[in-house]
């Protein structure tokens, strides 16, 4: 089994690359840790260091959407390696091996956390529009295409901030859709999830607790917002 535990990190956004803890040897499970980052890793990291991915042409070239670019991996350059890809934000300290986050997933393609203030895609577009994350009109066209569209919360709102994915056909048809998706609407991905997995027939399930449960993982203070 080869599993994938992958972050990045682009620009002054995190005050520091956050460690993971070390996963148990186990028989016949192989871990590649890999960070993303123009930053310089300390000496003694488990992350190991990799030049950015190259941006196919026509894709936008800033932090948040490198950052994107390489979370969502859409042309699989990543996933084809692996049974398995983990994604854990550059916010966070991962806490637990992967081996026990993957005997969560069960039957199903990908696993997160659910959005621990908000329910719904409605409720997310109107708080982004509130404290002005992004362009209003930007905000209201996503809603007013997915709602012609006919999609109806498939499956809530997320916070995609720990991200297990099982490497399948229908996860790489995903994780195109959704960097699509960003390119076309809002830069915030949990906008966007639901409707990509809906239409691409992904299972998702989602972790006990929350984001800041600190069961998985501890959620670190940004220095910046995107």
């Amino acid at each position: 089994m080869r599993i994938l535990i992958y972050s990045a990190e682009f620009g002054d956004y995190e005050p520091e690359i956050h460690q993971p803890v070390k996963p148990k040897l186990r028989h016949n499970v192989m871990y590649s840790y890999v960070q993303f980052s123009d930053k310089s890793l300390k000496k003694f990291s488990l992350w190991h260091h990799r030049e950015p991915l190259h941006l196919s042409k026509g894709l936008i070239d800033k932090p948040q959407y490198r950052a994107r670019y390489h979370k969502m991996d859409p042309l699989g350059l990543l996933h084809e390696d692996y049974d398995y890809t983990l994604w854990v934000d550059a916010s966070m300290s991962l806490l637990v091996d992967p081996m026990d986050l993957i005997e969560l997933l069960g039957d199903n393609d990908l696993m997160t956390f659910r959005h621990r203030h908000r329910d719904t895609l409605a409720e997310e577009g109107a708080t982004v529009i509130k404290i002005k994350q992004q362009d209003p009109q930007v905000i209201q066209n996503q809603l007013n295409y997915y709602k012609q569209a006919g999609y109806m919360d498939y499956v809530g709102l997320p916070e995609t901030g720990l991200l297990l994915r099982r490497v399948n056909k229908k996860v790489l048809a995903f994780n195109e859709r959704w960097y699509s998706q960003i390119l076309t609407f809002s830069v915030r991905d949990q906008m966007s999830f639901g409707f990509s997995a809906w239409k691409t027939g992904i299972k998702v399930g989602f972790f006990p607790g929350h984001v800041r449960s600190q069961k998985y993982n501890i959620l670190h203070q940004h220095r910046n917002q995107r």
